[in-house]
């Protein structure tokens, strides 16, 4: 025997044998690890069959599908799929029966075909429809027109839903115009405190329906009116026309300080040598009862004032300026409502004087058309210069009217002309063979015929495009 094996020393011998021993374990990992797994699967496998068994659909399918192709986990998902789909379908069903028919839609709508899920998803609708639908009207009759409106056009056909979506915006449009009239009438109750009439005026105008509007609106078109006289009274003091002022501070009666200024231009004209009872010349006398008639119609005392043009009669041609409208009969609605655009840009006449315009439709008759705009505190247009003509013709064809009245008429058929304010008819501009005097024709107008500004003779009725009782009035300004 070999004395170098039979001597081999211990400790390489305990070291051959841990070499030998690891050569061996690692021999055996594989089959460990593989045995690990195998288990770990398996409990993983019977935790996903205990959420099947106790009808967890939902966690089972998501343990199932952790699980891959583990056993027959892919089979066991589509199991869990199937039950979960009958599941969600029996709810579905149940919320429908119970009424909860926004729930049950939620879910029939994920269903596809199964069973009868169309037919539980087209009653749900039909009942969504009817709730929302009341739900819609509910807030109508509670006022709140805006979110009607936006649930009815989201019901589309259902029903009468399109014509009530429209009758809600009306009345969210009709209230937000109301809002609108009262705080017009209330800026002009404002502006009646104030004694700023003429804006007043306008105010109640725009407020339209609202309240008593029309009422004091023509109560400050009185003062308007005595507004004016009483300018024009202390002007004409200011410029020693004694007899003119004391007609006008008389004509104004109780306004403001009217008496004793009446008093005062009497004692002025005894001062400069005169005597205010004594009788004035027959002209004199006529200048002074044509200018009262003209502002006895600023304080709408239209009888008045008609019976002294009457006894007027050539004078200015007064006769023919007889106002046929004699009551107040026009609303605040009606005389904001008719306008047909916006004021004109001032124009300043030759003269210096400054005048804006503004046209109307809706009156049929010429001499309720002057009323009209008498009672804006204003008179229907008269165009007594080249240029007023054409700033008023361009105005028209800006605003894209070929056609309008203004304030010339000749209501005698005399061919005689005047101007409703009783200015001398100095400038004229009509077309070519006109006016005509064709039957009935009496009142001046712009014709579409005529496109260069020329003028024409009609007869504002009666006529098939209703352009034509296209009118303008005029403000002349301070």
């Amino acid at each position: 025997m070999n004395k170098r094996i039979a001597h081999f020393h211990p400790v390489w011998c305990r070291l051959l044998a841990v070499l030998l021993s690891c050569i061996l374990l690692l021999g055996c990992l594989p089959a460990l690890a593989e045995e690990a797994d195998e288990a770990a699967l398996e409990e993983q496998y019977q935790a996903a069959m205990a959420l099947y068994d106790a009808g967890d659909y939902l966690a089972a399918i998501e343990a199932f599908e952790a699980l891959g192709d583990y056993s027959n986990s892919a089979v066991m998902v589509k199991d869990s799929k199937r039950l979960q789909k009958h599941e969600d379908y029996r709810s579905a069903v149940k919320m429908y029966e119970d009424g909860q028919y926004y729930e049950a839609r939620e879910i029939l709508l994920t269903m596809g075909n199964y069973e009868r899920t169309k037919h539980y998803l087209y009653y749900c609708e039909l009942e969504i429809l009817a709730i929302e639908y009341q739900q819609a009207r509910d807030l109508h009759d509670a006022g709140e027109y805006m979110a009607a409106k936006e649930l009815f056009e989201s019901l589309k056909e259902y029903r009468d839903s399109k014509e009530r979506a429209q009758m809600a915006e009306e009345a969210y449009l009709a209230e937000q115009q109301a809002a609108l009239e009262l705080e017009w009438y209330n800026k002009g109750d404002a502006l009646m405190q104030e004694k700023n009439y003429a804006a007043a005026r306008d105010a109640f105008i725009e407020a339209g329906p609202c309240q008593d509007a029309t009422e004091r609106m023509y109560e400050a078109i009185l003062l308007v009116g005595h507004e004016e006289i009483d300018k024009a009274a202390k002007k004409a003091l200011d410029a020693g026309e004694y007899a003119r002022a004391v007609m006008l501070f008389e004509l104004n009666g109780n306004y403001e300080d009217s008496a004793s200024q009446l008093e005062s231009a009497k004692e002025a004209w005894r001062t400069a040598g005169g005597n205010p009872e004594a009788a004035l010349s027959p002209d004199e006398q006529n200048a002074l009862d044509f200018e009262r008639a003209l502002m006895l119609k600023k304080l709408w005392r239209v009888e008045e004032s008609n019976e002294i043009l009457l006894n007027l009669g050539e004078y200015n041609n007064a006769a023919q300026l007889v106002a046929k409208v004699t009551e107040m009969k026009f609303t605040a609605q009606q005389l904001r409502d008719d306008a047909t655009t916006s004021y004109s840009a001032i124009f300043v006449a030759p003269d210096g004087s400054r005048h804006m315009y503004r046209m109307y439709r809706g009156i049929k008759y010429w001499v309720e058309a002057r009323a009209f705009c008498e009672a804006l505190g204003g008179h229907m247009a008269t165009l007594t210069t080249p240029e007023e003509n054409k700033f008023v013709h361009g105005f028209m064809q800006e605003n894209g009217f070929t056609t309008a009245y203004f304030g010339l008429m000749d209501e005698e058929r005399d061919r005689t002309w005047v101007w409703v304010t009783g200015e001398p008819v100095e400038y004229t501009n009509w077309d070519s063979n006109e006016p005509s005097y064709s039957t009935h024709e009496r009142y001046g107008m712009y014709f579409y015929k005529h496109t260069e500004g020329t003028w024409n003779d009609s007869h504002f009725y009666e006529h098939w495009d209703d352009q034509e009782w296209s009118y303008f009035c005029e403000w002349d300004l301070d």
